[in-house]
């Protein structure tokens, strides 16, 4: 979807956990001149932390720019304005802000369900957004269980 849309030079990436690390990762891919803007004190803080620690490393090695701890502040047509860690307001020149704050489990097709099948099993970002690992081991327990 991202080919289709024209985000400009220079994005900016709010939310810095997997998923917001993946798209910086694309769009420098791509040639864009990227920044990560994260709330929380790390990158990738849902990773294991050799996981986390090769993601960041690639993105510092493309020349991704990373602000974290921060608090975002304002968007305007022009950037985002946010106030780092000593409580100063910076601003940060952007032609487009890609949101990448976070996930919901989806459950209209387990809801849908309900009542039409003999079993039904709650897995995976269904129960709750997280990593792979998780769903697959959920899956294999509701197999076993059928």
């Amino acid at each position: 979807m991202l080919e289709k849309i024209d985000v400009g030079k220079r994005v900016i990436v709010l939310g810095g956990g997997f998923v917001g690390c993946e798209v910086a990762d694309y769009l420098r891919e791509k040639g864009k001149e990227v920044t990560i803007i994260e709330v929380l004190s790390e990158l990738a803080s849902e990773l294991y932390s050799s996981t986390a620690d090769q993601m960041v490393k690639r993105l510092e090695g493309k020349g991704v720019k990373a602000f974290t701890g921060v608090k975002s502040e304002e968007i305007t047509d022009k950037g985002m304005e946010i106030v780092d860690r000593k409580g100063r307001k910076v601003f940060l020149e952007a032609d487009n802000i890609v949101i990448c704050t976070g996930s919901v489990s989806d459950k209209t097709l387990l809801d849908s369900l309900k009542g039409k099948v003999q079993q039904l099993f709650e897995v995976g970002d269904c129960a709750k957004p997280r990593r792979i690992q998780e769903a697959i081991y959920e899956g294999a327990e509701a197999g076993l269980r059928v």
